[in-house]
């Protein structure tokens, strides 16, 4: 069955062909046949391993499997010390895994039974809130700020919804929702009239349409190829295997040898038997897998200090053995934050950039929730771009408070993605007002008298900034007098003849220990790759700040990729470090 492009239909279409009424939702009819011919919405889990599976898998090596066959060959010749040391062994190696596997499962069963969501549906007409497993396609559901989107759905309102889709896209910045029809190619990315399973609501109100639930959904689909993944044994299963392998052969020559000979001197066949078997298990290292297991569990031990939790003994191996590491960049290699990086004014004078810096606190939504702690344990609210132009103003000594001792404030324009620009319009005196915008760079270029000469030079510094991977923000004001009454209700038509004051650069910084972390990964022997949603130009930035030596041919897009062939691809991987 050929897969529907949802974001391609109109939410009336969509219902249409899911069977629901855009205004009162599905009949409880409608919802018993719907989830027993799909089931529940929800994700498949892996059973839980019992005590007994969790017991069994300690012995699940070929080093254990020899120290048994030569215990039982002590006991049967009744060397009875030996066969306590052999055991012991075992038994040692055996607790200490068990306990140590057995507690991080229970504490992954705990984790998954405190995970419990829930979601506000209109059903019949009415308001009701369910578990998100019982959703069905066709449900209305109603999205509020703080939820995670229970299933994938089509929008069908959006007020000022704004949804993190980082577990799908990678991308950290909030994705702006709508409700037009979308081209049938649209990537999923893009899909901004969709809202989908797993992500979450950062601000503003919806409602929307299901259309997957479970298995069919975006996040779905991604849990299936997990799933359909092959389990490969570690690198140290694969040595340990060869090792017993080797020492096993080595022993079987040695005793063989040692056997005939004995028999050839004129010993007798019992006494040559017995000597051989006791050296055959003397040769053999009943410490190893005990030594093995006690390093393991502290590795599980200092990882959980590191608030990480391994359920299997090796994986904590599997990650000394990684030869590839494919990270993402945003909130790993950087803080996922956004800071001023720079501030460029025409005139490079002091008054020009306090006034950008003005602009940039008074045309500005976001605000400190605790403005009486110490500034460190400030909590500052809003979207990314204006938490860090907030800040930015801020550490340069400039406060809001200061400036609406002087001015206040009568109206503003707030920001949308058709108009790409936040105003407010300030009264500072008796007949004076100022209008202050923040806004993208060619918005509030057109809408400002600037100079030809200077034009071409904002332009240059804004490609620059651009090819650095800097998100820029412009600053303009415009000083009015006696203006007209409708301007206190509407003022978007005074957009225009701006004094235009300089442009802001933001960029998401490393980490502190990136750097570090990155050398230290090259000189153990790993590649790092970086994998972003991120624009081409801000990840190579972002790389070379990193200290990557970048090429064109070390950088591959989404849709360069799914044009190679899996052997193409093989051929070029080694090359490819973004």
């Amino acid at each position: 069955m050929a897969k529907i492009c949802w974001h391609n239909l109109s939410p009336k279409e969509v219902a249409k062909m899911l069977g629901a009424d855009l205004e009162k939702g599905l009949k409880e009819k409608q919802v018993n046949s719907k989830r027993a011919e799909l089931g529940k919405n929800k994700l498949p889990e892996e059973k839980s391993l019992s005590r007994l599976r969790v017991l069994l898998r300690q012995f699940q090596s070929p080093l254990i499997y020899i120290l048994i066959v030569a215990g039982i060959i002590t006991l049967v010749l009744k060397e009875y010390a030996d066969s306590i040391v052999i055991f012991g062994a075992v038994l040692l190696n055996t607790v200490v895994g068990y306990f140590q596997e057995n507690k991080a499962s229970k504490a992954l069963s705990e984790l998954k039974k405190v995970v419990k969501y829930q979601a506000e549906v209109i059903r019949e007409g009415d308001k009701k809130v369910l578990d998100s497993e019982d959703l069905v396609p066709g449900d209305i559901i109603i999205l509020n700020p703080g939820d995670k989107v229970p299933a994938d759905a089509r929008l069908i309102e959006a007020h000022n919804l704004k949804i993190n889709e980082m577990a799908l896209t990678g991308e950290w910045l909030p994705a702006n929702k709508i409700l037009e029809i979308l081209p049938e190619d649209t990537s999923m990315a893009d899909r901004d009239n969709m809202v989908y399973m797993g992500t979450i609501i950062e601000d503003g109100k919806g409602k929307a349409v299901v259309t997957e639930t479970g298995l069919l959904t975006e996040i779905g689909r991604v849990a299936s190829l997990v799933k359909e993944t092959k389990e490969e044994k570690t690198p140290l299963q694969k040595k340990i295997a060869n090792f017993s392998r080797f020492i096993g052969i080595v022993i079987a020559l040695i005793v063989i040898l040692i056997f005939i000979e004995g028999i050839v001197t004129g010993n007798t066949f019992v006494e040559m038997f017995t000597t051989s078997v006791a050296i055959a298990v003397a040769a053999i290292p009943e410490g190893l897998p005990v030594a093995m297991t006690v390093i393991l569990a502290l590795g599980m031990q200092r990882i959980l200090k590191r608030k990480g939790l391994v359920r299997k003994l090796l994986a904590a191996e599997t990650l000394g053995g990684t030869s590839v590491i494919a990270t993402d960049k945003t909130c790993t290699l950087t803080e996922g934050k956004m800071k001023i990086a720079e501030i460029f004014t025409l005139d490079n004078r002091k008054a020009t950039e306090e006034m950008l810096f003005k602009v940039s606190i008074l045309s500005n939504e976001a605000f400190i929730e605790n403005p009486k702690e110490e500034a460190g344990r400030w909590i500052i609210r809003g979207e990314p771009t204006e938490k860090a132009l907030l800040m930015g103003a801020l550490q340069e000594g400039f406060k809001r408070s200061d400036f609406e001792k002087k001015e206040v404030e009568i109206n503003e324009i707030v920001f949308d993605s058709k108009r790409k620009y936040h105003a407010t319009l300030y009264k500072v005196g008796g007949r004076a007002f100022n209008i202050y915008v923040l806004g993208a760079p060619e918005i509030l270029l057109q809408a400002s008298k600037i100079r030809p000469e200077s034009l071409a030079k904002i332009n240059k510094k804004l490609e620059k900034m651009t090819q650095q991977g800097y998100r820029v923000v412009a600053a303009a004001w415009k000083k009015m007098s006696d203006p007209k009454v409708s301007v206190f209700s509407n003022f978007e038509e005074e957009i225009k003849d701006l004094s235009f004051l300089g442009l802001i650069a933001l960029h998401d910084p490393l980490r502190k220990d990136t750097k570090e972390a990155i050398k230290l990964c090259i000189q153990a022997g790993m590649r790092p790759v970086i994998v972003t949603g991120d624009h081409k130009l801000t990840a190579k930035a972002v790389a070379e700040e990193l200290g990557f030596k970048l090429k064109s041919e070390n950088i591959i897009e989404g849709s360069e990729l799914d044009m190679l062939s899996d052997r193409e691809l093989q051929k070029n991987l080694e090359k490819i470090k973004i």
